[in-house]
């Protein structure tokens, strides 16, 4: 599974935009042929829910995505040795009740995904009352026998370590992280959650740190509102170096996650990656950017 080895590599892959059975079926065969030939180094494939601000989900100003569950399940069906058999699902899920919640469990595991890692509530739900918490929404996710359960960690926030440590506590076996380009914050938020760890006198749970390189301006400033919706995090944490940008995105991140490794090895945190696109335009540079994280593993 996804944390056996030293350093899990997952690539997160978009779903297409909605259009239709055809379109997910072919969008899933494209990543399959896609990722062949990366069986040594990717673990996983990540999928996110990613829809419009009037639909949840996670807050990224674009057209509605199609169902990421449908996608993962076409993917898993195409996907040949030594493509990567093991699959996750992001999901919001503080929105719906338990029995919504239920029946979400029962598609992701007949569709064959090994994990989900649930998503918090959006800045609209935030001002509503939400039927589940977090919290719970991972202890109920947990609790499921055939799902691993994961959640996500926004590094930026000052109480991110003990949240961690109460969604590790509801049964979180492990992390993905908020997107990065600023080492000295992520660095600080793995050392405090080692610290917080240890002080509870519990096992850290496995951070996996995501990685998107960033072909032009153009991305950059869609990967901005990706990072920071609605501008609630502080800088440097949402911002994004020019260096970050164009042809050495790749030697950048590299440089990046060395740092952060080092860190985490440091805190005695175990790390992973997972390397996103976010664009079409991205893709290139992302496989390039999984050529390279290779040779840390």
């Amino acid at each position: 599974m996804i944390s056996d080895r030293q350093l899990p590599v997952i690539y997160e892959s978009l779903p297409p935009a909605l259009g239709g059975m055809g379109d997910t079926v072919h969008a899933a065969k494209a990543l399959a042929r896609t990722l062949t030939g990366f069986g040594d180094i990717v673990d996983a494939v990540l999928v996110p829910q990613v829809e419009d601000e009037s639909g949840g989900g996670l807050e990224v100003e674009r057209y509605v995505k199609d169902d990421a569950i449908a996608f993962v399940a076409r993917y898993l069906e195409a996907a040949q040795a030594p493509a990567p058999p093991t699959a996750i699902v992001a999901q919001p899920l503080t929105h719906l009740g338990g029995a919504a919640i239920e029946s979400l469990l029962d598609r992701v595991a007949g569709a064959g995904i090994g994990a989900l890692a649930v998503v918090g509530p959006s800045s609209r739900d935030q001002a509503s009352v939400n039927p589940t918490s977090t919290v719970a929404a991972i202890a109920r996710c947990a609790a499921d026998p055939r799902i691993r359960t994961g959640a996500i960690a926004i590094h930026a926030r000052n109480a991110e370590p003990a949240r961690m440590l109460a969604k590790a506590g509801a049964g979180a076996e492990f992390f993905l992280s908020q997107i990065y380009y600023d080492a000295d914050s992520m660095a600080a938020t793995i050392a405090a959650y080692g610290r917080t760890c240890r002080e509870a006198d519990v096992k850290p749970a496995r951070l996996f740190l995501s990685l998107v390189p960033v072909i032009s301006p153009p991305t950059a400033r869609l990967m901005a509102r990706v990072i920071n919706p609605g501008g609630r995090l502080p800088e440097p944490a949402a911002a994004i170096p020019s260096a970050a940008v164009g042809p050495g995105t790749v030697d950048y991140l590299h440089d990046l996650l060395a740092a952060t490794l080092e860190a985490g090895s440091a805190a005695g945190v175990p790390l992973g990656v997972s390397i996103g696109h976010v664009t079409e335009r991205n893709v290139r540079l992302s496989l390039e950017l999984l050529s390279v994280v290779g040779q840390f593993k």
